[in-house]
């Protein structure tokens, strides 16, 4: 049975790395997963969105909030790489 995967559930992955000068990277970082000062916690984009950082230089974007967060690397002039993640559902393995 082939199910077909809606426009709302699909996720895109966002890789960057070598963010230079070291301003732009902590903009950046500030930026997408907020920071603290004076006790006051300011959230970034990925609590805000729903975006999982997935390690270094990596984090997953739901497709409804995709735009906001390119326009945040394209202002900041920072080169990403952007890919589509497809999901084909749970496997099992089946054993011979």
């Amino acid at each position: 049975m082939a199910t077909l995967i809606s426009n709302t559930d699909r996720t895109y992955l966002f890789f960057w790395e070598n963010v230079s000068p070291e301003v732009t990277r902590v903009i950046l970082n500030k930026k997408l997963f907020g920071y603290k000062a004076n006790g006051k916690i300011y959230s970034g984009i990925v609590q805000k969105f729903g975006c999982v950082r997935l390690g270094k230089g990596c984090i997953s974007v739901p497709v409804s909030n995709l735009k906001s967060v390119l326009e945040i690397f394209k202002g900041l002039n920072v080169q990403v790489h952007v890919r589509e993640v497809v999901d084909f559902g749970e496997k099992t393995l089946l054993e011979a």
